[in-house]
């Protein structure tokens, strides 16, 4: 009953949300994701809506290492998908100077710096907070893309995004597939999310 509650707001949403963009990918012939830190593992967490092996680094340094992990899955003969924010992209990006031959399809969250914080107490209290916490890198994806010779795509809806997937584990190259969120509607889906679950909730008991 949640569920159906929460796929049904997500469909009319306005523009990119996290949400929207996890049960594109649900969609996709994927045979395992590898969900990044912060709002992606969140994401996949509460919106992955088939059954499929998640792999994910936890911990105080989980966004270390992210490419690097998912191309690492990817050795395996595993068709992967790489679900990551652009924050945790750019810091792992230069994994992808290992043998070239390995595929990987990466779906990149992009709503420029640590969205998550925008929910945490920082983004009310802390001093300097877009620097500090938020951190947007200001760098074009597509740039990153050419600098690492990946087939590089902007999904402009869940299904182009379900097809853009399909197609680059098909293909069996390297693919980044951009999906551009603005952190403020993407907060505001994220509340509207929860009172949706909590609605569906107490209509239930």
């Amino acid at each position: 009953r949640v569920r159906q509650a929460l796929d049904e707001a997500i469909g009319t949403a306005p523009g990119w949300t996290g949400a929207a963009a996890v049960l594109a990918v649900s969609d996709a012939g994927w045979d395992c994701i590898v969900a990044a830190s912060s709002l992606p593992i969140r994401e996949v967490d509460a919106h992955l809506t088939r059954a499929g092996r998640v792999i994910a680094n936890r911990g105080a340094s989980g966004i270390d290492g992210t490419v690097s992990t998912a191309l690492g899955v990817a050795t395996t003969g595993a068709r992967t998908v790489l679900v990551t924010g652009d924050l945790a992209l750019l810091h792992d990006a230069n994994g992808f100077l290992s043998e070239a031959s390995t595929p990987l399809v990466v779906v990149a969250l992009d709503n420029g710096g640590g969205g998550l914080f925008d929910s945490l107490p920082q983004a009310t209290h802390a001093p300097s907070y877009e620097r500090l916490f938020v951190t947007p890198p200001d760098r074009d994806l597509a740039d990153l893309a050419r600098l690492h010779h990946l087939a590089f795509f902007e999904a402009v809806g869940p299904t182009e995004l379900t097809r853009l997937v399909d197609e680059g584990l098909d293909t069996g190259g390297r693919v980044l597939i951009r999906v551009p969120i603005e952190r403020s509607v993407d907060l505001e889906a994220r509340r509207d999310l929860d009172q949706v679950a909590r609605s569906a909730l107490e209509s239930e008991g």
